[in-house]
């Protein structure tokens, strides 16, 4: 998701504040509206990559674009899932910056 050649020690705290929003602040419901149809209403959402009207969609089905229902290719990533390999991330680029320094 976010590689680098190298890191600094301030991309550490990055990471973890990225990952703190993710997890706590981000709002990552989708909204869905109403539309009249010619036999009742439908509800749809639109997808935020190709802004097409959907059906609400389960976690695990897709746009006709190939993209869940947050904009992402994989089905399985979700805000909450990045921000957790966020915190991993920062937490082995750590690790890595107090083993160099350690020797």
């Amino acid at each position: 998701m976010i590689k680098k050649q190298s890191y600094k020690r301030s991309d550490i705290e990055e990471l973890k504040s990225i990952a703190n929003f993710l997890l706590s602040d981000f709002d990552s419901s989708i909204e869905s509206r109403e539309i009249s149809k010619m036999i009742g209403n439908k509800k749809v959402y639109t997808c935020p990559y190709c802004l097409t009207d959907n059906r609400p969609l389960d976690q695990d089905k897709q746009c006709e674009c190939g993209r869940n229902k947050y904009g992402f290719i994989e089905s399985g990533n979700d805000p909450k899932s990045i921000g957790n390999y966020l915190i991993q991330m920062a937490e082995a680029i750590e690790s890595a910056f107090n083993q160099y320094n350690s020797k």
